[in-house]
């Protein structure tokens, strides 16, 4: 499976960046995200984002554009 590699420049330093990684990953897997309905996304230092915390669950939901969804799950470590 290919994980998301979130852009560790200096431009991901807050979750809304960190969430627009994700969205572009999204977009360019298709194809993986069909066979595996996961993400997973890794590479960043949470202690280095200005929030200075992982992402919450109803901000990786906000992914999708919709707040409740399950498909695909996303997981950021």
């Amino acid at each position: 499976m290919k994980n998301a590699v979130i852009n560790e420049s200096a431009e991901c330093v807050i979750i809304p960046s960190l969430e627009t990684d994700l969205r572009v990953w999204r977009k360019e897997n298709r194809a993986t995200l069909e066979k595996t309905k996961f993400i997973i996304g890794c590479s960043y230092d949470s202690a280095q984002l200005a929030e200075s915390r992982h992402p919450t669950r109803a901000e990786l939901d906000e992914i999708d554009g919709v707040s409740d969804s399950t498909d695909p799950s996303i997981m950021t470590v």
